[in-house]
């Protein structure tokens, strides 16, 4: 189990960066065009290799999504507070680096909304990319690590948020690799999410699609 976990690692970064650059490189397509060919291959590997944990996990889960408490307590709470955490580190980020930070990841997904069809820009945000980062940056973290051993737990918690944030930041762009700060309490509520509920890659997965749901809109409607 652990090698599939790996392997899923591994190829998000090959195929997320080697892959896409190969293509806008060498193959006269547009990067944002490239970064959906690139996210539907990462699906359908992650498919793949952890489909029937995923669909497990969402079988479990069904009875809870039914119930308005369950959802406010392991979803909504954390994402909120994940969010006001986001908010203040920018707010701090800004006034010590003297930087005005917004987020590089926000204004590629804006190009890519402006240059591929809606519903594949909806299918990348809300359903392809949770799908994705959750089994990778989550459950390829660390479904495999026995939180008994407490050391290893938090080691692969902490690689676990900072990774994810890594991802969506250009470490070569001063005033992007700062907004690192602004994905940190993101990550890490969606971590919290997953492990405050055993490993349910599922609640996971549903919380970062909500969340990439109201970004979607908000984006539609010119507010970010």
């Amino acid at each position: 189990m652990k090698i599939k976990f790996l392997i899923s690692v591994v190829l998000f970064y090959l195929i997320n960066y080697g892959l896409w650059d190969y293509i806008v490189l060498f193959h006269n397509i547009s990067p944002e065009w490239a970064s959906f060919y690139v996210t539907l291959i990462l699906v359908i590997i992650i498919g793949l290799l952890h489909g029937k944990r995923i669909l497990d996990s969402f079988r479990a889960a069904k009875d809870r999504f039914k119930k308005p408490l369950f959802l406010i307590k392991s979803i909504v709470l954390p994402m909120l507070i994940g969010y006001a955490g986001s908010i203040l580190l920018t707010y701090l980020a800004t006034a010590l680096f003297k930087l005005d930070i917004l987020p590089q990841n926000t204004e590629n997904i804006k190009q890519v909304q402006d240059t591929i069809p809606l519903a594949l820009t909806f299918l990348m945000m809300t359903v392809f990319a949770p799908i994705i980062e959750e089994s990778v940056f989550r459950e390829s973290f660390l479904a495999w690590v026995d939180r008994k051993k407490r050391p290893l737990f938090y080691i692969m918690t902490t690689l676990s948020v900072i990774f994810f944030a890594g991802i969506h930041v250009n470490p070569f762009d001063l005033a992007d690799l700062v907004s690192v700060f602004y994905y940190l309490p993101l990550s890490a509520a969606l971590t919290y999410i997953y492990l405050k509920n055993d490993g349910e890659v599922a609640t996971s997965i549903v919380a970062h699609s909500v969340t990439n749901l109201f970004g979607f809109i908000f984006m539609l409607v010119g507010m970010l």
